[in-house]
């Protein structure tokens, strides 16, 4: 329990399911994390929480979506803003009914299609399809990094080099004059078959992570976040928190840059990118 400083309950309300929602906040260095009961995550929340074993792809796309329309938080804070939870809870609901949509359907055969985990491209051509989802976000690039899970210097180094790409994924995205009053950039990352989103708010200088997954047999959905200068405290707690709660320590990290369909024009070509 010396992981963390202090301990607070949030309690919240979920205006959509007239339901209390209570976060359990934890401050780990200089990244404040909020812990949701296991009800409020992809898999038990909402109406088609039963397609939401593989969907956090879309969540995470759909989240991010969202937060590039809609400003949600306003300086960082101990208290998660009731607005985060539902704008979560939402992109959850929606992110299992495409789901359901698209895998619940039957092919030309009659056959019920199988139900994957989705990559990054093939959420985004589902959301382009949906019919009640006005999604525009595009994939800017993407890069993966490999990992020995039995080395000893396992969550240092992969948090290092974490840390190190989405870095440089702000670095170019900030680079051309054009784009420097750019407001977000997300990165998608994937390790483990579990899709998460780090989201970038550069007017407020905070970095954002949210994961709609069960964590455990209390834990449901985990949201935390941190000034944009200590990245690299969120990317180890990141890293550890895989290990501590699914003893995984993946050894391949897919890790994809997004823009909005307003910055796209202005970013750096992704085959200029090496």
């Amino acid at each position: 329990m010396n992981m963390y400083e202090c301990t607070v309950i949030n309690v919240l309300l979920l205006k959509e399911c007239r339901c209390l929602v209570m976060a359990v906040f934890e401050q780990h260095s200089h990244v404040s994390v909020w812990w949701f009961p296991r009800e409020f995550c992809q898999s038990r929340f909402g109406e088609y929480r039963e397609s939401g074993t593989n969907s956090c792809t879309l969540i995470s796309l759909i989240l991010a979506d969202k937060i590039a329309k809609e400003q949600i938080f306003s300086q960082k804070a101990k208290t998660l803003p009731q607005r985060a939870v539902e704008v979560f809870g939402d992109a959850m609901n929606e992110g299992n009914t495409v789901y359901s949509r698209v895998f619940e359907s039957k092919d030309d055969n009659g056959r019920r299609r199988r139900a994957p985990n989705l990559n990054i491209p093939e959420a985004i051509a589902a959301l382009a399809n949906s019919d009640f989802i006005e999604f525009q976000l595009q994939e800017w690039f993407y890069t993966h990094l490999t990992a020995s899970p039995t080395k000893e210097t396992y969550h240092r180094s992969v948090a290092s080099r974490i840390a190190q790409v989405l870095k440089l994924g702000v670095q170019l995205f900030r680079q051309p004059s054009s784009n420097t009053r750019a407001k977000n950039l997300f990165a998608a990352l994937i390790a483990d078959s579990r899709t998460t989103i780090f989201i970038f708010e550069f007017p407020i200088n905070i970095i954002s992570f949210f994961d709609s997954h069960q964590h455990g047999r209390q834990s449901g959905a985990v949201v935390a976040q941190c000034s944009i200068d200590h990245l690299e405290d969120l990317c180890s707690w990141f890293v550890r928190m895989l290990d501590d709660v699914y003893k995984s320590r993946p050894s391949v990290y897919e890790i994809s840059f997004l823009t909005t369909s307003a910055d796209a024009p202005n970013v750096i070509p992704a085959d200029q990118i090496h």
